[in-house]
């Protein structure tokens, strides 16, 4: 772990990293930093690059936005494909259990 730097709170709320912290974390102008409260203290983190997952869940999230999908249709969509899948696979319960009478 590094030295500790003193820096001080501006009358907007501003932070100030020293440039030799900056060079040591290899921040740059633009970066996103993440704050985390941890009782009396504080970790501040880089925000991580997201990844393909990540940026493939918001394009969906946004698509099923436009086009008013809610969690709730989600759902029952999986729920129905779930049970397309077991019919496929093993049948109809009621087809099933016929064929064991017989």
């Amino acid at each position: 772990m590094g030295e500790s730097v003193r820096v001080r709170l501006s009358s907007k709320g501003q932070v100030v990293i020293p440039k030799k912290v900056r060079d040591q974390l290899g921040l740059e102008a633009g970066d996103e930093l993440v704050l985390y409260p941890l009782g009396d203290r504080m970790l501040v983190a880089e925000v991580p690059e997201p990844s393909p997952l990540d940026a493939l869940m918001q394009r969906l999230r946004e698509e099923a936005q436009q086009r008013g999908i809610t969690p709730a249709d989600i759902e029952a969509a999986i729920e129905e494909a779930r049970e397309e899948v077991y019919n496929e696979r093993y049948g109809h319960l009621e087809t099933r259990a016929a064929a064991a009478r017989h």
